[in-house]
């Protein structure tokens, strides 16, 4: 059971921990072109399509430092999908990348 409950907030980007009723924002982290769009997370690293442009961007989930961005050939509006080692996106042509979670 989680005793802990992570909220990504990407419109504002910046992450905030709730513990019962309390909230409190960790950090903000400005990344130019994020709006609305969903967000994967694992091992401490967060993962976002850019979608004011065309790229993808990689987050450290404790300081909001930006890890890696890597462009793409048109914009996603899809949520990233994450296995051991790579992000998989899909743009809005079906064009399918598959990236190093390490380096993009």
């Amino acid at each position: 059971m989680l005793r802990k409950t992570i909220g990504l907030c990407l419109l504002l980007c910046g992450a905030a921990v709730a513990e019962d009723a309390e909230a409190r924002l960790l950090w903000t982290t400005r990344v130019g072109g994020l709006q609305q769009g969903s967000a994967a997370v694992a091992d401490g690293q967060i993962f976002a399509p850019v979608l004011g442009g065309t790229s993808v961007v990689s987050l450290d989930a404790a300081t909001g430092a930006v890890r890696w961005t890597r462009p793409l050939a048109d914009s996603s509006p899809f949520p990233p999908i994450i296995d051991k080692d790579s992000v998989y996106v899909i743009t809005g042509s079906c064009t399918l990348y598959r990236l190093s979670r390490a380096d993009g």
